[in-house]
């Protein structure tokens, strides 16, 4: 698999590999990689200054903020992504500001001091303020995008945490609860039912999602009977059947603590609430089991034009049926986070560790 580095603003990046097997069991690994490549190759700098590392904890309407320049040309607009979900977008100038949309064109006299003479100088800032609200208690990803109209492209990611209300989302008439199970209870094993409520004061709820570890599973089951929430929440649309629910496999993943996130879609745009909870998964040990690597990259060294990445990927007793992967939660901000590669190649080095299992040894995926 070749991903061409150019397309990704300098600095700390994450590749997200995912296998699924022919049985529907999933395993996701993680490799972070650094991203330094020469000003002439790279000439489209995108950065976020806040949410950083230091952040702590965001509550309620917060600013994040950020610049973005080229050396050759126009950034005419930024896309914005919250957990590889596109959440808006923003023009370069809007007027009059609206502090609830992203603003491209704000006033960067330090940065234009650090890179003079630049298209957009000093008016090379962006800024936005972000109802955390929406979002579950946890970590969560931005993602922001840009591409000029010279054909640069550029994105860059911040890891932020959310510490709202951690059952609870709002967005505007839309409120989901996330009920349970509570993750304190323990470990879960076997078929596990999640379930919650969600009502909306202005549009009937149509459809719920559901995604693990990022990756989305499909549609649960929204319409089940809530008598309580609507005692409370009296003559609303979805009312009685402000319900929704899913059962999950636990034992297709591997064991070890995994995210559950939630996403409910009313009429109205945009009329979505999205939350996530953290699991520990404890099935039996001899559970068959989906064994997944990321050989390259393998951090040290940063990264710089096109470059290679490969592993492998086997299941203890079915055909490995795909390879995705993502870069921050997306391939170059496109808005499709499971892009597939190249599964098959030979490994015999693996399957030596690992003898007997389905398509040894062609276990290996690359492009």
């Amino acid at each position: 698999m070749n991903f061409d580095t150019r397309g990704i603003s300098d600095g700390d990046h994450t590749l997200q590999v995912t296998a699924t097997s022919s049985s529907g069991r999933r395993s996701t690994v993680d490799a972070p990689f650094r991203v330094s490549n020469a000003d002439s190759a790279n000439p489209l700098r995108l950065v976020i200054d806040s949410p950083n590392s230091a952040s702590g904890g965001l509550t309620g309407v917060t600013d994040i903020y950020g610049w973005a320049l080229d050396d050759a040309g126009v950034i005419q607009q930024l896309n914005f992504y919250i957990d590889s979900v596109f959440v808006t977008s923003t023009l370069r100038s809007l007027a009059p500001f609206n502090p609830a949309l992203p603003r491209y064109g704000v006033s960067r006299t330090d940065v234009c001091a650090a890179y003079p003479g630049r298209a957009s100088c000093p008016n090379v800032g962006w800024r936005y303020s972000l109802d955390t609200n929406q979002y579950g208690n946890g970590p969560h990803t931005l993602t922001v995008s840009t591409t000029t109209i010279s054909g640069h492209a550029a994105t860059a990611s911040a890891v932020f945490q959310v510490n709202n209300d951690p059952n609870t989302v709002i967005n505007g008439p839309l409120r989901m609860v996330f009920d349970g199970p509570a993750p304190e209870k323990g470990p879960l094993s076997g078929t596990v039912s999640f379930y919650g409520w969600a009502i909306d004061d202005q549009s009937p709820i149509h459809n719920a999602g559901f995604a693990v570890d990022g990756i989305w599973i499909g549609s649960g089951t929204y319409g089940a009977q809530r008598p309580d929430v609507c005692a409370a929440f009296v003559d609303h649309l979805n009312c009685p059947n402000a319900g929704w629910s899913f059962a999950l496999d636990t034992a297709k993943y591997a064991n070890g603590r995994h995210s559950i996130s939630v996403l409910v879609f009313a009429d109205r745009g945009p009329g979505t609430a999205y939350l996530t909870k953290t699991y520990e998964f404890a099935n039996s040990s001899g559970s068959p089991s989906t064994k997944l690597a990321i050989d390259q990259p393998s951090g040290g060294s940063p990264l710089a034009g096109t470059v290679t990445a490969s592993g492998w990927a086997l299941d203890d007793s079915a055909a490995i049926a795909r390879v995705s992967y993502a870069i921050d939660g997306m391939l170059n901000a496109a808005n499709s986070f499971q892009l597939g590669v190249s599964y098959g190649w030979i490994r015999a080095d693996v399957c030596a560790v690992y003898p007997n299992r389905p398509r040894c040894p062609n276990v290996g995926w690359t492009r």
